[in-house]
């Protein structure tokens, strides 16, 4: 029961285990590198995890090839950034934060179909013990999952 009076730190640490990718990513005016370790002191940034998630995330490539690199500034919500280049942050972000459950609510929706089907694949490769539940109104971005339900109407 996640919400048991006599255990009250339950629920903090299943909200804990869960990462949520939206649609829409929020950025915050600073570097890539920032926005993918959101939270964590630049002192305290593992680097390897950080390359390693941007490569999971299909982010990596177009990161290099940026003049500064990771250290490249997103500008105000990173306007200086793509959707798709945006989304591809947002997901190397909750891959970084190493979570249990990841969450992708239309994450993958700015993407083109085969970088999202390299995303998927590489996210199913990261972590064998992640459980990735996905929400998509394109059905080829579920072909890899265990069980879809579809919504239509109201009815399951």
């Amino acid at each position: 029961d996640l919400n048991d009076k006599r255990n009250p730190k339950r629920i903090l640490a299943w909200r804990s285990a869960i990462s949520h990718v939206p649609q829409s990513i929020y950025l915050v005016d600073g570097s890539i590198e920032e926005n993918i370790a959101f939270g964590i002191p630049p002192e305290e940034i593992n680097y390897l995890k950080l390359k390693k998630v941007a490569k999971t995330s299909q982010a990596h490539m177009f990161i290099k090839n940026l003049a500064n690199g990771y250290k490249t500034k997103v500008g105000e919500r990173g306007i200086k950034l793509s959707g798709g280049q945006r989304q591809r942050i947002g997901i190397a972000r909750a891959l970084y934060r190493d979570s249990k459950i990841l969450i992708l609510d239309e994450a993958t929706s700015a993407l083109d179909t085969q970088t999202e089907s390299r995303v998927i694949k590489e996210i199913l490769k990261y972590s064998k013990s992640i459980t990735l539940i996905m929400i998509a109104h394109r059905t080829s971005t579920l072909s890899a999952c265990d069980r879809i339900i579809s919504l239509k109407d109201g009815s399951i």
